[in-house]
């Protein structure tokens, strides 16, 4: 019951950015090695970088930290349309800690700060929540969650104002396990810079260039369906080894679904979208989506096979799972491998309560992701990490033991981590985009790494080296990362530097969708930070700052537990020739980090180049 403020540490700002920087920083000094997630004594930390609130195109993302429940190592995930408020509210960070005992929602409105009693408002929607705050508080803006995060499922989600999404590494359950219906802020301060003459005249650089783009118009009207249009052939190739129509999916998606876009504060781009049917059986529905394709519409209409022709059904899917705030990528996965565990007999109805699982129909979905939202039935089990479920259910099945060919029967499933690759040229994580992932902090997909061009295979050399240079790679490495000819790059390098590079967005407070990432080389970034904060940073300052934020990161997981093994596929899933392809791909990771590539661990000069002699310290390395 306890608040107070705290002035923000200079030294936090000048070695750790700000945003998801200082996020990590602060994670590793509140949250003791081998708390439960789920328990009073994790932190779930709010970080707002030092350009959100201001007028830099796409700086609107707010970083939220914590211990994960799903992985038990760090968690984060970003999103719009929350951190703007927090920073006029007069705040860089927000940290909550304990448990209440009974549900609480945090009021921040600018100096008046308070928890109030929010008894009435559990067991309620995301919709009903911010229509209740919104009726109570005009112009307030609101995060919280739905049933699921109330009732610790591990993939829930905190919803900010109805649509934008914090979707990764269960962070909804995270702030229900402390009681914590809502952080709802509303501020009427400046957010200052040091010297506005210099920051406006970037500010109208970078928004020129970003409205000059022939990427703009097409991110609109798409968002991240954009990645499987034509010009993207190696997901294409992806979705017709699915046999999955994705022309046509996008035919209908344009025509059927997509009403008008949504902007994050700052963007003049606005992928975001708002999604209606006027026909069917759901005709009048509206969702607004943060991910409006990719994330939140896909997953149903390719994952679960729910009839394309009915988009107003899959779109029913994606209400429900803003409603409830559920991951929709997580939950139709989830889905998807229970479906194939029915199908192929490891489950039957004597362990689904009597549901038969079938796919393609929207009905059942429907009732699965209620039944997961609210634990009932076999919907309790759905809810658990996908390897707990499995233990619980006490079958060997064949995604237990990652032993098949993922193209030739079928796609594995191993929650924690994502193995998918683009192309069968990039098999098993050998592109930057799939081995990001595997040695991601968060350990389920790439936040350090998210958004580099190895996305979409097919770059030409001369794109690869514009990008190698936007992102910061020194001239003299330039021919070690790109090696020429088409997706000609080396992987783990790569990786490393556009982690380097995305760690200044993520602690910027940055978008990093393409469109924004082309018109902020890291120059740029160093002139916006020296002026918005008169901390003077040139583009290696900002790149050596990130370092640090990685290293402390790894720190952290070490010290949960971390192992090398853990950076790579499970036991069974590469045979001894791939194995002996991917381990000098991960020692060359490590070794450019300036790790050990036995342990994984940093070396202690590297630690005293960085700063973190005394943190190196506190962390007992797992042979």
């Amino acid at each position: 019951g306890k608040i107070w403020r705290e002035p923000l540490s200079l030294g936090d700002a000048e070695g750790f950015i700000g945003g998801g920087g200082i996020n990590s920083r602060l994670a590793y000094e509140l949250i003791r090695p081998g708390v439960d997630p789920l328990g009073p004594d994790n932190a779930l930390i709010y970080g707002a970088g030092p350009m959100v609130g201001t007028m830099v195109p796409g700086m609107a993302r707010t970083v939220i930290t914590a211990l994960s429940p799903q992985t038990g190592y760090l968690g984060s995930s970003a999103a719009g349309h929350f951190g703007a408020m927090l920073k006029f509210a007069g705040y860089d960070h927000v940290v909550i800690m304990g448990q209440a005992a009974r549900p609480v929602y945090l009021r921040i409105f600018d100096d008046d700060v308070a928890l109030v009693d929010a008894s009435s408002l559990w067991g309620k929607d995301i919709y009903e929540t911010c229509d209740f705050f919104w009726q109570q508080y005009p112009e307030v803006w609101v995060n919280c969650i739905g049933p699921a995060g109330e009732n610790l499922v591990s993939y829930a989600v905190i919803v900010s104002n109805k649509f934008s999404t914090y979707g990764s590494t269960g962070l909804g359950a995270v702030m229900g396990s402390k009681r914590l219906k809502a952080v709802v802020a509303k501020g009427s301060k400046q957010v200052p810079v040091a010297d506005p003459p210099a920051f406006m005249r970037l500010v109208d650089r970078t928004y020129r260039e970003l409205v000059a783009s022939p990427y703009g118009r097409q991110w609109r009207e798409l968002g991240t369906l954009i990645q499987f249009q034509e010009y993207a052939p190696g997901a294409n190739e992806k979705m017709e080894r699915r046999e999955f129509d994705m022309p046509g999916w996008t035919r209908i998606y344009k025509e059927k679904l997509w009403k008008g876009s949504i902007t994050c504060p700052s963007c003049p781009i606005g992928c975001k979208a708002r999604l209606e049917t006027d026909w069917g059986k759901y005709s009048g529905m509206t969702v607004s989506a943060s991910c409006p394709a990719g994330t939140v519409t896909l997953p149903f209409a390719q994952t679960m096979g729910l009839p394309a022709d009915r988009p107003d059904e899959i779109l029913k899917c994606s209400e429900l799972c803003n409603r409830l705030g559920i991951s929709t990528v997580a939950v139709a996965t989830v889905i998807d491998a229970f479906v194939h565990m029915y199908e192929d007999g490891s489950v039957d109805q004597g362990d689904t309560g009597g549901v038969e699982l079938r796919r393609g129909e929207p009905a059942l979905v429907h009732r699965l992701l209620g039944m997961i939202a609210h634990r009932e039935g076999f919907g309790d089990l759905m809810a658990e990490r996908f390897g707990d479920a499995l233990s619980k259910l006490g079958k060997e099945t064949r995604f237990a033991a990652f032993r098949q060919e993922p193209w030739e029967k079928g796609k594995p499933v191993y929650w924690d981590q994502m193995y998918e690759t683009a192309s069968t040229a990039y098999r098993r994580g050998y592109n930057g985009f799939t081995f990001g992932a595997l040695v991601d902090p968060r350990r389920t997909g790439p936040p350090n790494a998210y958004s580099n061009i190895t996305m979409m295979p097919g770059r030409s050399e001369e794109s690869l080296r514009r990008y190698a240079e936007r992102i910061g790679v020194p001239p003299g490495d330039v021919p070690r990362v790109v090696l020429g000819g088409t997706d000609g790059y080396d992987v783990p390098l790569m990786t490393r530097f556009a982690e380097l590079y995305n760690v200044v967005l993520y602690s910027f407070g940055s978008c990093q969708r393409p469109f924004i990432s082309r018109v902020l080389p890291i120059e740029v970034c160093a002139q916006l930070f020296t002026a918005a904060t008169g901390i003077r940073a040139t583009a290696e300052d900002l790149l050596l700052k990130a370092e640090r934020v990685i290293t402390l990161q790894r720190l952290f997981n070490l010290r949960q537990g971390l192992k090398k093994a853990d950076d790579m596929y499970p036991d069974g899933y590469l045979d001894k020739a791939e194995r002996g392809e991917f381990v000098p791909m991960l020692e060359k990771y490590y070794e450019a980090h300036g790790w050990d590539k036995e342990t994984g661990a940093p070396r202690p000069e590297r630690l005293a180049q960085l700063g973190l002699e005394e943190e190196g310290k506190r962390v007992f390395y797992h042979p």
